[in-house]
Formats: structure tokens, sequence, C-alpha cells
């Protein structure tokens, strides 16, 4: 580097060479001794006179040694000016100082205060000092003329107006120690050069002022607790920087141009440095040893940065440069969210620490190759891809981090998976991944994310933390994978399942799900799901897999508690009996059972009478109190409910579905209400097709005691023995559990067939008297009429099954006298429309046998709508014959108790006959008329699916006989002589001839025939009002004779108006 000011110094030197001697005689008194090369300097008057005469004959390999309290002092020349290989000593308390003004000096460089030559040392211990006191800017406290010069400094060594120490080489190199205890100061340049020769400075105290450095290649060395205040200049030649020491330093290169010149900067020692600010413009970096922190912005660094195997670089993500070759340690230490895209290559590994997310998204196609693995401590690292934690045979290692996945992604099976005792993190978020390898360490693994994390390996590391998402243990075909031995908690909305094990116990409160009951596993094959330890179910166990296969089962090795807790099963509702006959998922505890658990069954199947202890869906190797699983909402299939019985054959403790009404049940600590069904969709099964059993009809009983007897099967391999237990064996004569629906299905034929023979009804119901009341008026005209009317029906179907019916309807008719005669009798025809409903509520007594359950079962709905016609004949003697032909249509909607509901249509046909005569009782005018009716019905019901099960199409021909009596006193008069009144009294006896036809409720058949014989009593009047008006009304009574029960209560009310 140029400097004009040394330049200066050069040009006159020859005309100021011979001033030094003129002011300062060599004879002059000294307070320095000398003897031959050696000159030792001590306390007393100070020496005035310059020690050496530069490069002249006699200063080579001369020592000079100033000793405490000493104090060489020149004026206006240079204190000490030797040539080659001078070892000069400025001991603690010692002084050399000069105080030049004008230019002067041996080597026409200046009026230096310490000068020599080639290989020379210059020592300054602490407490020494080495001072430029004048105000020539060109006479350096220290200047050294050659090269392989060594200034060791620990004391002070000052500069009041020039540079503190300056270099005149133009090649070789010279060195310069400031130790801890060293100052260098200068106004401007501590240090200058201004030939090509090299500097190595090593500064381990302060310097204050500028490091100017020329086209040597120099070496600055700056250890930690050492100060440059001022900015440094490497100069034109191949330099570098070197950051040493045990300690910790920080090197400010926030300032643009505070450090120039160097190619190359090293840190090594094993200290600390921070780099406040950007990287020099050095094009190699090396970390060879300790911890370089960069802390400002560094992604347009274009040079080579290499961190050695004892080194460490650490930095947020934002301050590194874009390629590292990385062979100790890269540290991202992020306090807050970054992203580094560069390339990490090499032997070493990276780590993670601070509570910020570092988003590694290499730009490299093969992205990161480094080889170490990486550490977790602190905070996330996001990934969408493996190659961004390096090269696959890294590990990763967490110690209190967390590993964050931005893509679906699997690590490769090659990488090591540790968790230290700090434990670690892996989020999903919303993506999936695998890993293939088993998972090591002692602490606890957690999982976040509304992903899916599968674990293929046999991993045997601490706790597991299940806090979002899924946490599968093993897939279908790695059945033989294993998490941590600690213990695993679910939280809720999080899930854990596979086919794997779990090595220690789980407290769940989401949802643990075994094999293809894995949303994510639903193509996959059932199967098991194993926990080694205690099973404590705060919320849902779910074995049922979405596609309605059966056979996932869930074994606890340990004890099981629920709380409040659910198990969710697929179920083939069949007879069930022998294991092999069994298609269900189960849960199987080695241990004891307690708590609370509501077992939820999902149905498929046709279902059946079960046989033997039904279908088990939990077994228990332990004890189990009463009501530790219980049911809260129906099973059902085809006709049948489903019930859950504590206790079997040889299993106290084990529960089974049956269905069957047996007393006691297992019942819920807590009645809950009645919630909606669980059904599904019929849909053939998947496992053998179930068989129903034949039903005897009519009508629906209890199966006969000669049901196939229960038998012990032989124990499957799970079935050990138990001590214990509060269950007993299934009751072998106990009745078939009908589900409720089933009952309204058996009986609404019946019940629409009574409402079409009671709107068929009779002749005075329909019209009224006409024979009678056509005597009082003396007309046969014709009319118009109406009547309505309502029932109530309740009735018995076997031993069972009950009706409880409501009916109103409303009958309009039109009548025409076809012929009359004057002498007494007509001929008449009409048309008819009714309207009516009917409102039903159904029982199955049956149903008491289990206090959980209410005998009511349903109800149905009846909307009818008819037209109708009839000829009546009416002879002088009041002899009739009555003739009825009507059409029907029918809408039924079915409601049961558990919120079922179906709706079915279909119509019927009706035809009636109906005959009387009245005769005189003695002589007086009370009659009483004979009557017989024959009435036919055809029924046709269309078959329906109420979401459980197919019902069939119901056919019936219904035949109905009815003989009796009529009372009556003909036309009271009143006083006015203006209406007449006929009351009577009935008597009837009726009979069904034939069968209802049968109702099939998928393969199931039931026949809800009533009574087949009963009696009715009633009493009418029939009333004329005028020429032209008639009431007429009517109630009756009716009971069962013989038979199931009946009773019946009929009314109604009738006007007709004729013209």
């Amino acid at each position: 580097m140029s400097n004009p000011v040394r330049t200066r110094a050069i040009s006159l030197a020859p005309s100021l060479l011979l001033i030094p001697f003129l002011l300062n005689p060599i004879a002059a008194a000294a307070a320095c001794a000398v003897n031959g090369q050696y000159t030792v300097c001590s306390a007393g008057s100070p020496e005035t006179t310059t020690i050496g005469t530069g490069n002249a004959p006699g200063n080579d390999d001369r020592t000079v040694v100033v000793k405490k309290g000493a104090l060489i002092n020149t004026q206006d020349a240079s204190a000490i000016s030797l040539a080659d290989r001078a070892n000069i000593t400025v001991k603690s308390g010692g002084t050399v100082s000069n105080h030049a003004v004008e230019l002067h000096g041996f080597y026409g460089t200046g009026t230096n205060t310490i000068e020599f030559q080639n290989n020379g040392t210059l020592t300054v211990e602490a407490g020494g000092k080495v001072l430029s006191k004048g105000t020539e800017d060109i006479a350096e406290a220290v200047n050294l003329q050659g090269t392989g010069n060594v200034i060791t400094n620990s004391g002070l060594i000052q500069a009041k107006n020039a540079a503190a120490i300056w270099f005149q080489n133009t090649s070789g190199s010279n060195t310069v120690i400031n130790t801890q205890t060293g100052v260098i100061e200068a106004p401007v340049n501590a240090i200058g050069s201004s030939g090509d020769g090299a500097v190595d400075f090593t500064n381990k105290g302060k310097v204050i002022g500028n490091l100017l450095f020329s086209g040597g290649d120099d070496t600055m060395r700056i250890y930690t607790g050492s100060t440059v205040q001022g900015s440094v200049d490497g100069g034109t030649g191949n330099n570098q920087l070197i950051l040493s020491g045990a300690g910790t330093g920080t090197l400010d290169t926030s300032v643009s141009g505070y450090i120039a010149g160097f190619q190359t900067l090293i840190k090594d020692d094993t200290g600390t440095w921070t780099l406040n600010g950007i990287l020099p413009d050095v094009q190699t970096a090396e970390v060879a040893n300790g911890k370089l922190i960069l802390t400002g912005d560094n992604s347009a660094y274009a040079g080579q940065f290499t961190v050695d195997a004892p080194g460490t670089l650490e930095a947020r993500a934002q301050s590194l440069p874009s390629a590292i070759t990385d062979n100790g340690l890269v540290r991202f230490a992020q306090t807050d969210d970054g992203t580094y895209a560069g390339l990490l290559s090499g032997t070493g590994s990276i780590e993670k620490t601070g509570a910020g997310t570092l988003t590694l998204a290499p730009t490299a196609p093969g992205g990161n190759t480094y080889s170490g693995g990486t550490l977790i401590t602190q905070g996330t690292v996001n990934i969408s891809a493996d190659n961004a934690l390096g090269a696959p045979a890294g590990g990763v290692t967490f110690n209190g981090g967390t590993l964050q996945l931005g893509n679906n992604l699997d690590l490769a099976a090659t990488r090591a998976i540790t968790i230290g005792t700090d434990g670690g993190t892996i989020d999903t978020q919303q993506f999936s991944s695998t890993l293939s390898q088993a998972v090591t360490g002692s602490g606890a693994l957690t999982k976040l994310g509304s992903g899916m994390l599968t674990m293929n390996g046999a991993s045997t590391y601490g706790d597991t933390n299940v806090l979002g998402g899924t946490l599968a243990v093993g897939d279908a075909q790695h059945a033989s994978a294993t998490i941590g031995s600690g213990t695993t908690t679910v939280a809720d909305g999080a899930t854990l399942g596979g086919f794997g094990t779990v090595l220690g116990s789980v407290n769940n409160s989401g949802t643990i799900a075994v094999a293809n009951a894995l949303p994510a596993f639903s193509a996959s094959s059932t199967g098991s799901f194993l926990i080694q330890g205690n099973l404590t179910n705060n919320a849902t166990i779910n074995l049922a897999a979405a596609s309605g296969t059966t056979g996932n089962v869930l074994n606890v090795s340990g004890n099981y508690v629920g709380n409040n807790a659910k198990l969710i099963v697929n179920t083939v509702m069949n007879e069930g009996g022998t294991a092999s006959n069994q298609f269900t998922d189960k849960l199987v505890i080695g241990g004891n059972a307690s708590g609370d658990t509501t077992v939820i069954v999902k149905p498929t199947g046709l279902g059946a009478l079960t046989v033997g202890d039904g279908i088990k869906v939990v077994q228990v190797n332990g004890t189990a109190a009463s009501g530790t699983f219980h049911m809260t909402a129906p099973v059902q299939a085809g006709a049948y409910e489903y019930l859950l019985y504590q206790g079997g054959t040889g299993r106290p403790s084990d529960f089974y579905l049956r269905s069957s009404l047996e007393n006691p049940p297992v019942t819920p600590p807590v009645t809950p209400p009645v919630t909606p069904p669980v059904t599904t969709p019929v849909t053939p099964p998947v496992t053998p097709p179930v068989t129903t059993p034949p039903v005897t009809t009519p009508p629906v009983t209890t199966p006969p005691a000669t049901t196939p007897p229960v038998t012990t099967t032989p124990a499957s391999p799970n079935d050990a023995a138990v001590i214990g237990g509060t269950g007993t064996t299934p009751t072998p004569s106990a009745p078939i559990a009908y589900r409720p629906a089933v009952i309204g299905y058996a009986l609404t034929p019946s019940l629409n067939i009574d409402y079409g023979f009671a709107i068929l009804s009779r002749l005075h119901e329909r019209v009224g008297d006409i024979a009678n009341l056509e005597k009082a008026q003396g007309t046969h005209d014709n009319g118009v009429w109406g009547r309505i009317g309502g029932q109530n029906l309740d009735a018995n179907s076997g031993d069972r099954f009950s009706a409880d019916e409501r009916t109103f309807f409303a009958q309009f008719g039109k009548d025409w006298t076809l012929a009359s005669n004057p002498a007494g009798g007509s001929t008449h025809a009409g048309v008819t429309l009714t309207i009516g409903s009917t409102s039903a509520t159904f029982e199955d007594s049956a149903r008491s046998l289990n206090p959980t359950l209410g005998t009511g079962t349903g109800s149905v709905e009846t909307q009818a709508q008819s037209l109708g016609g009839y000829w009546t004949k009416y002879l002088k003697d009041g002899s009739y014959f009555d003739a009825v032909a009507q059409l029907t249509h029918y809408r039924n909607k079915y409601g049961d108790v558990y919120g079922g509901g179906a709706s079915q249509n279909g119509y019927g046909t009706g035809l009636s006959g109906e005959v009387g005569k009245p005769f005189l009782i003695g002589s007086t005018t009370i009659a009483i008329e004979p009557q017989a009716q024959l009435m036919y019905q055809y029924l046709h019901l269309n078959g329906f699916n109420d979401g459980i099960s197919p019902v069939g199409s119901t056919s019936s021909n219904a035949l109905r006989g009815r003989a009796g009596f009529r009372i009556f006193k003909a036309n009271l008069s009143n006083d006015t002589k203006t209406g007449a009144l006929t009351p009577y009294f009935t008597a009837d006896v009726l009979r069904d001839f034939l069968t209802p036809g049968n109702t099939t409720v998928d393969g199931s058949t039931f026949n809800g025939a009533f009574s087949k014989a009963w009696y009715e009593l009633g009493v009418g009047l029939t009333t004329s009002m005028g020429k032209s008006s008639e009431m007429y009304a009517n109630v009756k009574y009716s009971r069962n004779i013989g038979g199931d029960y009946r009773r019946g209560v009929f009314g109604q009310v009738g006007y007709k108006f004729s013209w």
C-alpha cells in the first residue's frame, strides 16, 4: 500500500543523516552500561543518547535490556537504532521514548523510538513502555526495517502523532504479539506498513487505532478478550483473519469497511467468537475449533465456508451463508421463525436451539447431504422432504424439540431416531408419515398435528403422548411394531391404534382404533392391537371397521377401567353359540375390569334367536363388577333385538349379546334417556350366511322348551378359567327378544281389517231404521246422509303382543229410492265415501322380564279413504236384505320407542250381506228382529324397508260372521205427531272364520290375529224430524268369548235428509 508520508521521509533522509550525531554526541554521559554487544540500562538518570547507529557495522547481534525504573529518552533522535538480530527487552517499569519534532533517523525512515532491521526481537514486558511523544508524524514508536522480526508486547507501545508500529520490509514476514496486558496505541494507525512484506499480528490485548497492512500475505490473530478500537485493513496480499482464544469475544463487522482486505477467516481454539454483523469479504471461512456465532445477514456470502470436526457454527437461519461444508456442528439458534434454503454438506451434524421454527428447505435438487445427524434441542424444525435432514444415514435426536412435517413424507429407514431425556415431538400437521425404523432412547415422544404418524419399528423409548391426529403402531404388514414402555396418553380428539403393541399402559381420553377400524387402514384386513399394561379408558375404543367387517380384537394384558367410556364393535347378528359361529369384534382383558363403559354395537346380518351363550363381545379373564359394560342404545337386526348380558357357561365375567329377554340383565349405573338406534343399512354379511330359525305362527308366542338345550362349548385359547365374577349362564327358556317395531308390523294388518269391517258396518248403523221411518213419514224419497263414528279397541294377540287402537271415521252417502210400494216396502241403492283415521299403540308384555325395557313398543297412525256402494230391499213386513261393497286405500305410518319409523301403503276390498226380519213379541208393540250378516275382506299391504330390515308384503282374506237380534219399539210419536222415535237394543255374537295373512320381517314370520269370537251389546235409536229429516245414533260394547283378550267400545251418530 502506498504511503505518501513514508515516501517523503525516504526522500529527505540523506540530508538529515548527520543531525542526530550533532544533537546527541556519542561521547555524552549515559545511564546504560555497555558490555560488548550487551547493553543494560538501569534506573538512574535518563539515557538521552541513541543506543546503536542503525545499519552501521557493529550494530548486529546487539542486546539491549531496559530495566525497571530505567528511562531512555531522546530528543529528535531514535532511542534505539540497531541492525540485524537485535534483542531488545523493556522490563516492567522501564521506558524507552523520544520526542521527535523533525525528520531524523539512521535508516532515513523517520525519527523512530526503536528501529532495527532483520531477525530481531523486541519484548516489552507488562509495565514497560515504548513511546513516541514528538510531533513528527512519521516518528513511529517501533519501526522494523527488515524481515524475520518478532515484537512481543505486554506493556505499552504508543505514538502521539505517528503510527505505534510500522513495517518497512518489502518481502518476508514480521510478527507482532500483543499479549493480554499489552496496549498498542496511536491516533490513526496503530500498526501500518509501507512495503509488501507480510505481517503476522496476534492481539490478545488492546489496540487503539487502525490496523493497516500493505501488500504482503498478512495474518491477523485476534484473541477473545482483546479489543481493536479502529478499522482493520489486510491490504492487497492473500491475508487471513484468525479468531482465537478460550473465552468469548465479539468482532463488530456491522460497519462497512471496518474489516477489509482479508481472503480467509479462521476460527480456532476452544473459545466463542461473535461476528456482530455480516461476514467480512473473505473467500474462505473456516471454523476449525470452538464456536463462531454469526448475527448479520450473510445470505449474499459467496465464498467457501467450512466447519471442522471440533468446531461449531451458530446462527439464525437468516445469518448463515448459502452453502456450508459441515464437518463439525452447525447450530441453528432460532429464537424466531426462519428458513434456510442453502446447502449443508459434510460429515458433521446440525442442532436446533431456540423457541422459533427453523424451516430447512434446500434448493439443491438432492437436498442437504451432511451425514452427522440432526439434534433438535428446542423449538421446531420444519421439513418438506426427508433429504432436508441430510444423508439417509444421518440420525435424528430429540432432546426437547419438535420435528414438523410440511408435506406427506417418510423419513429414510436408515435414519436412526433417538429420544433424549427431555423428550421429543413429531408434528405431522395435516400430513402423513411412516417411520420404518425403531425409535430408541429414554425420553417421551409426543405426537402433534391432525395428520397420521405410522410407527412400524420395534421402538423402546419412554412415554408417548398423542396430542393430535393419529398415531398408528404398526400397519397390517408390521404387526410386530411396538412403542415405548412408558405410559401412553391419548388426548381428547386424538387417536391411537394399528396392528402392533404398546409396551406400557395407556390412558385414553381420545380414541383407540384397532386395525382396519383406523380410517387410513380401512382397506386392510381385520387384526389385533395389544396393550401390555393397564388401560384407563376415558373416551372411546373403536373396533368397528367402516366396511362392517368383523374380527378386530383389542387385547389388554393388565386391568381395564372405564370412565364414562365407549366400546364400539361390529357384530354379525346371528345365533352365535360356538366360537366358530361368532363373527364380532372383541375386547379381551387379561386382568380385572371396572368402571363404566357403554357398548355400542354396529350390527350386520339378518338377526336370529341366539343359542348357547350368544355372541361374546367382551372377555374378562379376571373379575368384572356388574354394570362395568352396558348398552344405552338398542341393537336390532332382522326381527330381533339383542341385549347385553354378563356371564356365560363357565365365564361369569364375560359379556354376551343375546336375543332373549332375561333377568337380571346388565344395567348401566345411570339409566340415560332413550337415544335413536344405532343401525346400519342391511347388507349381505361378510361372514357365512345367517339362517333364521322358523317361527311358529299364529300367534307369536314364546318358543317352547323344545329349543335345543344350552350346552357348554369347548373353551377357546382366550377362555381361561375365571375365579369370582357375578355373571350367570343364559336362561334356556327365556323369551325371544323381538325388536319393538315388529309388534306393530305384526298387528297392524288385523287392525286394518277390523277398520274395514267397522265401516262396512250394518244397515241400521249406516242409514238408520229406514223401514220404520218410512212407515212414520209415509214417504220413500231420495236422500243424502252422513255419519261420524269412533271406536276404541283393546286386543291381545297371543300371550305377548297387544294393541290399543282408537278409530275415527266420517262416512257420507247418497241414497236413491229405486222402487216403493204404497202398501209398504221399498228398494234403495246408494254410494258412500268414507274418510277415517286410526291411532294404535303396541305392547310386548314379555319385555317386562328385563327391567331396563318398557312393555310399550311403538305405534301406528293409519289414514284410510274408501268408496263404496250398497243395495237394500225392504219388505212390507219390515224384513230386509242389505248388500254392500267398498274399496279402501290404507297408509300406515309406523313408529317405535327407539325413534325408528316407516311408512306402508295398501288397499282393501270388502263385501257384506245382511238379512233381518222383525217379529212382534206377543201382543205387545215391541218387536224382536233376528239378524245375520256375513262380511268378506281382502287386504293387501305393500312391503317396505325400515332401515333395519325388509318387511314383506301382507295379503289377507278375512271372513266375519255375525248372528244376533235387535229388540225395538217402532215409531214412538211425540205429542205433536211431528216426529217418531225408534229405540233399540242389540245383542250379537261375531266370529272370524279365517286367519289373517302372515307378516314376514327379514325371514321371520309373524301372525297378528286377535280373538276369533266375541260378543257385542248395544243400544241405539232412530228419530224422524218432520217429513224429511232423520237422526240416528248407537253405542256398542264388545268383549271376547274365550281366546285372547279383546274389548271394544263403538259409538256413532248420523243424519239423513230426504226429498
